[in-house]
């Protein structure tokens, strides 16, 4: 017996009796219809009379519309909790009232929830990220020009120094000439005398060489300095997230709690948002006042921005579900996001399915056709602020084709569709080496340490695995895989377009992703399984692995009518899968 309830009082709906239960878990189906991938009612609304009407309006006049009232249904030992949403179809007659209601904490709530939801937003509330902080390092598109440039300057003023030195050297030795006495003979006997014009006239041009000198010098270590900065520059940081814990902090704030064996072995994936943060947000001068070795401040918030490739909670997810082959499931408040496959490797319930044509005793089905491609894309974005990734852009595109074996009449292949997994981030790039200029400088810092007992040539071989941009402010999203805010030196084992392909992606051919296609198909259904295909659609039907795409039942009968798929492989050895660019 089926028993409704609004906000714990019971109360009977008018059409009752024709209430039942409707779950699709299809692939195609819209982001605003995923609530009925879970427990929803099979009517649209419902009708209320006599006491479920006083209810409905009495939370009305004290609550409006902003709020939804608690509805259940409890059928055998199972209370699924749903909810009045009078912002639809809410209509109100003299004796009863229609009201449209919906699962709590639900799929469909949570994504709406979720795209409502900015990091933002979150910042504003007072969640507190759990931020990394990335070591990063500016090398200019041009430091070879730039630096070649300074070279010829320290050269010339160098040269120039060392004529100046010299000349002072000249004025300070005549100066001690012109300041000897004069020995002289007079009638008084023999004298001393100083030429004193000519002591002052030297002393002035002395005084004035060496003060020319020291501004030479001053300029010509600025120079070095200048020098030094283009070939080290200073390694600041960069404040980032990491993508497990910005998807559940956002999940906890609005009231769902995280269940991710696909973000656990994710734990080094990190965004990096675009720089944002300029000094007078903190209260200090414009950055172009500084030199480029004194900005030591962040210029992310750490967390993603309205500016940022993912710019809400949901966002983030539906990317995770793209890059990573992934699929998420909300049932009873927690979210499930999980990689392809999961959920059918952990099928265990059992259905007795009958022949789709029960009239003629004949069986029917289609094919999963709809899911052949003839070409894979999975690529990141070329980010022409950052020269960087495209000088790296070998490592972010990647390639497949679907190709048959043994062809008859190559004008009669049939194999079409394209897969383009646009990953909207651009790859960090990191510092694998020292380059030309650096391993030159590196001798000659070498050579102080030994002379001066110092460790300069150690602190550019530390310089090894930061992040690497061209200039401080870059335009598009970075994805990195971090360990202790670094890249570690094989970081593309885990999201190199051909890691994303070999680890979650290649499931996806048709040869091992075909599927033969039921529909209306009749099964024995009782309560107690109906629930569990809550949190697990697959089932095994007649031993095979078998996805429920939908369901309907009435808690009065003993069956529910279905539509699956299951495992068939009809293209296996009939087609093949080359790779083209990767």
């Amino acid at each position: 017996m089926t028993e409704h309830f609004i906000n714990g009082i019971n109360i009977s709906p008018n059409d009752i009796d024709s209430i039942g239960f409707t779950s699709n878990w299809s692939s195609s189906i819209s982001l605003d219809d995923r609530d009925s991938r879970e427990l929803a009612l099979n009517t649209g609304s419902i009708i209320l009379s006599n006491e479920g009407r006083k209810i409905v309006l009495n939370w009305f006049g004290s609550f409006g519309t902003s709020q939804g009232i608690p509805y259940s249904i409890k059928f055998g030992t199972t209370t699924i909790e749903y909810y009045i949403d009078l912002t639809e179809n809410f209509k109100v007659r003299d004796y009863s009232v229609t009201v449209s209601v919906k699962r709590r904490k639900s799929s469909h709530k949570f994504f709406e929830d979720a795209r409502g939801t900015s990091f933002e937003l979150l910042n504003n509330r007072g969640v507190v990220f759990d931020f990394v902080n990335v070591p990063y390092i500016i090398v200019p598109a041009n430091q070879v020009e730039m630096g070649l440039t300074l070279s010829l300057s320290i050269f010339v003023m160098s040269q120039q120094a060392i004529q100046q030195l010299t000349k002072v050297l000249e004025l300070t030795a005549e100066l001690s000439a012109s300041i000897q006495p004069i020995i002289g003979v007079s009638a008084a006997g023999p004298t001393l005398s100083v030429n004193i014009p000519k002591v002052i006239e030297i002393a002035i041009k002395l005084l004035l060489q060496i003060a020319y000198t020291v501004l030479l010098v001053i300029a010509l270590i600025k120079l070095v300095q200048q020098l030094s900065d283009l070939i080290f520059p200073k390694v600041r940081n960069f404040l980032a997230c990491k993508v497990k814990e910005l998807i559940e902090k956002g999940c906890a704030n609005i009231g769902y709690t995280v269940q991710s064996s696909l973000l656990n072995s994710l734990n080094g994936l990190t965004i990096l948002p675009v720089p944002l943060v300029k000094s007078k947000h903190k209260g200090l001068k414009s950055i172009y006042d500084f030199l480029q070795n004194d900005l030591n401040f962040a210029f992310t918030k750490g967390y993603p921005t309205a500016q940022d490739t993912v710019t809400t909670l949901w966002s983030l997810i539906e990317q995770i579900e793209n890059v990573f082959n992934a699929e998420t499931r909300v049932v009873d408040g927690v979210v499930r996001i999980e990689k392809k496959g999961f959920f059918s490797n952990n099928a265990n319930s059992i259905v007795n399915a009958s022949l789709v044509l029960q009239d003629t005793r004949q069986d029917e089905y289609s094919l999963n056709t709809f899911d052949t491609w003839k070409r894979y894309y999975i690529h990141y974005q070329p980010d022409y602020t950052d020269v960087n990734t495209l000088d790296n852009f070998d490592n972010t595109d990647l390639e497949y084709s679907t190709e048959p074996l043994n062809i008859q009449n190559a004008d009669l292949v049939t194999i079409k569709g394209l897969q383009d997994r646009n990953v909207p981030f651009a790859l960090g790039t990191r510092k694998n080496k020292l380059n030309l200029v650096e391993k030159t400088a590196k001798g000659l810092f070498e050579l102080v340490d030994a002379l001066a007992n110092t460790s300069f040539a150690s602190l550019i071989e530390d310089r090894k695995g930061v992040l690497v941009v061209s200039q401080q402010f870059f335009g598009t999203t970075k994805l990195l895989w971090t360990v202790n805010g670094k890249q570690p030196e094989n970081f593309t084992d885990y999201i190199s377009p051909t890691a994303l392909w070999n680890n979650y992606h290649s499931s996806n051919q048709i040869q091992t992703n075909g599927y033969k296609i039921k529909e209306s198909v009749k099964c024995l259904m009782n309560q107690e399984l109906y629930v569990n295909l809550l949190n697990n659609n697959w089932v095994l039907i007649d031993g095979i692995s078998t996805e429920i795409i939908s369901i309907e039942y009435k808690t009065r009968d003993s069956y529910a009518t279905i539509s699956f798929r299951q495992e068939f492989n009809y293209e296996l050895g009939k087609v093949e899968t080359i790779l083209i660019n990767g």
